[in-house]
């Protein structure tokens, strides 16, 4: 998943559109989604009540931070004591604490001895098979974990009934493996588990729960694991960011098609409802049908100044469409695309097929281009910047676009009127100017990004 932070652009006062798949705080949320287990996330307090499951033995000694916990809508979620475990007054078990860095109540396992412990609870997902969910389906179970261990993680798993009414982990556990571990010892990190519906399990009966365990791979003094927003995605083969929490909502949050993924102006919503997203939950296109429309355009109808900033990686040489302004209604086109042809090069596409065979393209490859327009200018009112610098300046017959006729439409990734040249490939962030970048700002912006992706 995503962690980087979006680059301070140059031109930002000029921006009227922009998305970055990087910047996590203000642009990519993350794949539209349902986390069927928000209930079971804990939400900062003003003040917190310490927890005692018992005053017997060294259960107070053992849990000196134990606090209770409540769930957005004020469900009290404190527990996961487990009083079946030999001599469980004097053992350690699975409990909520105030954790400084999330600044909220997490589950904290101090592993000392090996005995049970784990944070349990039922989903709510209700019966499978009422759903269309069954064998061969697809689930996700994500969190965020601190562990003072790099082989230290919690085992988690599905725990559901067959036909004979038996109880297991039917579609194993998550055991040590790597998209469960930490790289950092003592830092929360998104960790994850992808999971099949297997038949050994009856889909027609209504009983899930999931365990978190604590007590697998390594215990001893000094050894602990805290676990956070929990996410329970079916039908999905891939870990999306957290949801976060909704109040009113049965414990169930979700993040729609345009919830995902934000303009960073706030001036329009990114549709995702037809896009693909990848092993890391990032937003690619398919090439035959993945576009992201927008709901608003950016540049007004007559703008004759504006610059166009992509990085792209394209799959395949065809006709394609990195991003698109258009109008409807008129002989001629008037949009603003920055297009790649099949011939292997690329540019910008206008009235007329503007300067679209300007530049070289290879598939597979990283590019930050900078296509700037200005219709104002008596020669080459078209300039596109290659990963910085000038490549290529011109005109054509018939000048540079204007966008001054007709209605418009703005998507990501085809061609908006005709619902063609889907791009194929990745899209990592598109920004919009309503005025022609200098040649010191275009070099900015792509030193600002280059050590991203290696160009």
């Amino acid at each position: 998943m995503p962690t980087a932070v979006g680059p301070n652009t140059k031109g930002e006062e000029n921006l009227v559109f922009g998305y970055d798949l990087g910047d996590v705080s203000n642009s990519y949320k993350g794949a539209p989604t349902l986390n069927y287990t928000a209930h079971q996330t804990a939400v900062k307090q003003t003040s917190y009540t310490p927890y005692s499951a018992t005053s017997n033995g060294n259960w107070n000694n053992n849990h000196p931070n134990a606090i209770r916990a409540y769930n957005i809508d004020g469900g009290d979620i404190t527990g996961y004591v487990n009083t079946g475990v030999g001599d469980w007054e004097n053992t350690y078990h699975a409990i909520w604490e105030y954790d400084p860095v999330l600044d909220k109540p997490v589950v904290a396992m101090d592993c000392t001895d090996g005995n049970w412990r784990a944070k349990s609870f039922d989903p709510n997902t209700g019966q499978w098979s009422s759903q269309g969910w069954g064998v061969g389906t697809k689930y996700v179970i994500s969190w965020d974990q601190w562990t003072t261990h790099l082989d230290k993680s919690v085992n988690v798993g599905l725990y559901t009934k067959n036909s004979s009414n038996s109880s297991n982990f039917w579609d194993g556990l998550s055991g040590n493996s790597v998209t469960s571990q930490n790289t950092k010892t003592r830092t929360w990190q998104r960790v994850y588990h992808v999971y099949t519906a297997s038949s050994n399990w009856d889909q027609t009966i209504d009983y899930q729960r999931i365990y978190m365990y604590g007590h697998y791979f390594r215990n001893g003094a000094g050894v602990k694991v805290k676990v956070a927003n929990v996410q329970l995605e079916i039908n999905q083969d891939y870990a999306s960011p957290f949801t976060g929490v909704t109040a009113g909502t049965s414990g169930r949050t979700t993040r729609s098609a345009t919830q995902g993924l934000l303009d960073l102006t706030g001036n329009s919503t990114i549709d995702l409802t037809n896009v693909s997203f990848d092993s890391n939950a990032q937003m690619t296109f398919d090439g035959t049908s993945d576009r992201a429309t927008l709901g608003t355009v950016p540049l007004a109808a007559g703008a004759s100044t504006y610059s166009i900033e992509a990085v792209f990686k394209a799959d395949s040489a065809k006709t394609q469409v990195i991003w698109e302004q258009n109008s409807s209604g008129v002989t001629q086109h008037q949009r603003a695309c920055m297009i790649l042809i099949s011939n292997g090069y690329g540019g910008f596409n206008g009235q007329s097929n503007d300067y679209h065979s300007a530049v070289p393209y290879s598939t597979g490859v990283w590019y930050h281009w900078i296509i700037t327009i200005d219709k104002n200018a008596s020669t080459n009112p078209i300039k596109i910047y290659v990963n910085g610098t000038l490549y290529s300046q011109g005109d054509s017959s018939a000048g540079a676009s204007n966008l001054n006729v007709g209605t418009h439409g703005a998507a990501v990734g085809y061609k908006v009127n005709s619902n063609s040249e889907y791009f194929d490939g990745d899209i990592k962030f598109v920004k919009v100017y309503d005025r022609v970048l200098t040649a010191k700002e275009i070099k900015s912006n792509f030193n600002a990004i280059k050590g991203r992706f290696n160009i």
